[in-house]
Formats: C-alpha cells, structure tokens, sequence
C-alpha cells in the first residue's frame, strides 16, 4: 500500500512476490503429492493407503493459492471491493461444482477443488491483465519461474519409484525428499534461476540481520 502511488514500484514488488511464493509453493505442492503414498504408509499405516490419491489432488489444488497475493494487490490499491467480488466469486465456483460432483464420487468432489482453483485464477488472471495492467504473458512466465527445476525434482523422485524399498516406508520417504531437495537446487543453480537467487540473498540478509540482533 505504501507503494500505490509510485506504480513501476508496486508492480516490481509485486511480481517478486508472486515468483518467489510460486518458487517455493510449487515444489513442495508437487513434491508432496510425489510423496504421498510413502507418507500415508508410514504416518497412518496400510489402512489408510486409500487416502493417497485424495491427498494428491488436494495438492494439485492448492498449487493455484500463491497466485492470490493478486488479489491483495487489489486492497492495496484501494480496490477492496474487486477483491471481494473475486472471493466471493471463487467461493460460488466452488459450492456449485462441489454439488455438483455429489452425485459422482468423492474422489470426484475432492478434484472439483483443482478445477474451481483453475477457474478463479482465470478470473484473477483476467482482472489483473485489466487493473493492473499486468500482461497474460508476464504472469504466465512469474507463474511457471521455477517450471524447470521443478520438472527436475519430478524426474528424480519418479525413478526412485522405480526402485523397490521393500515396504522401508519412512527410508523411502527420506530418500525422496532428500533427492528432491537437491535436484531441485542444483537445477537452479545449473540454470541460474534469478528467482533462487534472489530468494537465497533474502534468508542470507535475514540472517545477518538476526546475528546482528
């Protein structure tokens, strides 16, 4: 808000946001539903092993959410009430397709969530392209900034799933996020992701900051 008047600024710090909260959001999204069964497994036994796939759409669904910060941008403008028009309009979206998945399954309803994110997101997509000027393009491309690594990362864990852990839930589990972990951080170094760069210079002068104090 207290860049609302200087708009070259408010777009800068606004598109940085949206990078940085997709960069860190969509690995970890992704990499849970990678993860899920092993988790389930180990965390809530056999039993439950039904649940894994509920768990990966629910996953799938929030991938949309970091796109939202948008919506603030909005408030900080002044324009409260867009915002609440497009939350309100998500809300609608999402009770309409939730009974309407009713009669189906409810693995059916739970994927209705992934669609009503997708289809909010085009109206936010739409509105900012509108109020703020803000390009399809440009928000296509701060949306998908950590699209390599993260492709990386799925490769990775995908041939571990190859290998057989013999029911070793929780050293599965381990071996994946570790895996994951560090192919995702060496693609964006192998890529020079400005995003992870400038991600690593936020938590390097946090921590400065912290000795400091």
């Amino acid at each position: 808000s207290k860049l609302q008047n200087d708009k070259q600024n408010f777009m800068f710090t606004l598109r940085q946001y949206v990078r940085i909260a997709m960069f860190v959001c969509t690995p970890i999204m992704i990499g849970m539903a990678l993860v899920a069964e092993p988790l389930v497994l180990f965390l809530l036994t056999e039993r439950w092993s039904g649940c894994v796939p509920y768990l990966q759409i629910i996953c799938l669904s929030q991938l949309f959410i970091p796109l939202n910060l948008k919506t603030t941008a909005f408030e900080a403008l002044g324009k409260s009430d867009l915002s609440m028009r497009l939350n309100l309009t998500g809300i609608f979206i999402s009770i309409i397709l939730l009974l309407g998945s009713i009669p189906f399954s409810p693995l059916v309803m739970t994927f209705s969530g992934v669609i009503s994110n997708i289809l909010l997101q085009i109206f936010i997509t739409m509105s900012t392209m509108k109020h703020l000027e803000y390009s399809f393009e440009d928000q296509m491309r701060d949306a998908l900034c950590g699209l390599l690594p993260t492709l990386t990362m799925i490769m990775a864990v995908v041939m571990l799933g190859l290998v057989d852990f013999q029911c070793h839930y929780l050293f599965e589990l381990c071996v994946k996020i570790i895996c994951g972990i560090i192919s995702f951080f060496l693609a964006s170094i192998v890529t020079k992701n400005k995003v992870f760069y400038y991600a690593v210079d936020i938590v390097k002068t946090k921590l400065r900051r912290a000795k400091k104090e």
